[in-house]
Formats: structure tokens, C-alpha cells, sequence
């Protein structure tokens, strides 16, 4: 249903619902000690309230929920890192979008 899930080193998670599309650059980001944030295509477009916690040691999951229940849609990009300024997420955007377009698979 275009929902986007993120659960950066905490005990929750933050859902955005419906979403109008599925297709773009989703990035997830904690911004402070209690607040992460998801944009798609370099726009803010959910924020949620979550403590950070000490980092567990187990998998990163793409493409599932919190119940084991993976998602159909295809994934063309996926990257992890450090928190962004806003002018590296908008540089990241652009060169992501970039490379999908010289491979004719832009969104």
C-alpha cells in the first residue's frame, strides 16, 4: 500500500501508512538521540519520536516488517551509513538518481 517502515537502534519503529507511490529514493535517517526521519526523493515526508538504544547484533532486514511478512516490490539500491547534512542526502538523491537513469531504470 505504499507504507515505508524504519526502526534505526531502537526499541520501535516508525510507520508511515499509505503512501501515494511506492517508487523512489526512501532514505531513513536518525537525526538526534530521539528522532528519526524518512524522506523519499530528498523530501522530508514522515518524522516519529523513538529513543535510541545500544545496538543489538543481528540482521538487517530489507524489504520486511516487523512480523517476517517480505514485501514483492523490487529494490534497485539500498545503502547504509551515517546520518546525512541535508546537502549529502541531496547529494546522494542525485547521484542515485543519476546512475538509475544511465541504467534506464529511472523512477
Amino acid at each position: 500500500n505504499g507504507g515505508a517502515i524504519s526502526n534505526i537502534n531502537g526499541s520501535g519503529f516508525g510507520n508511515l501508512g499509505s503512501n501515494t507511490t511506492t517508487l523512489g529514493l526512501f532514505l531513513s535517517q536518525r537525526t538526534n538521540s530521539s528522532l528519526t526521519t524518512i524522506y523519499q526523493n530528498n523530501s522530508q515526508i514522515h518524522s516519529h519520536t523513538q529513543s535510541s538504544t545500544t545496538p543489538t547484533n543481528s540482521p538487517i532486514y530489507l524489504g520486511r516488517n516487523t512480523v517476517s511478512e517480505y514485501s514483492l516490490r523490487q529494490l534497485a539500491f539500498a545503502s547504509f551509513g551515517s546520518s546525512f547534512s541535508s546537502t549529502d542526502r541531496g547529494n546522494l538523491y542525485t547521484a542515485v538518481n543519476s546512475f538509475q537513469v544511465s541504467l534506464s531504470r529511472n523512477v
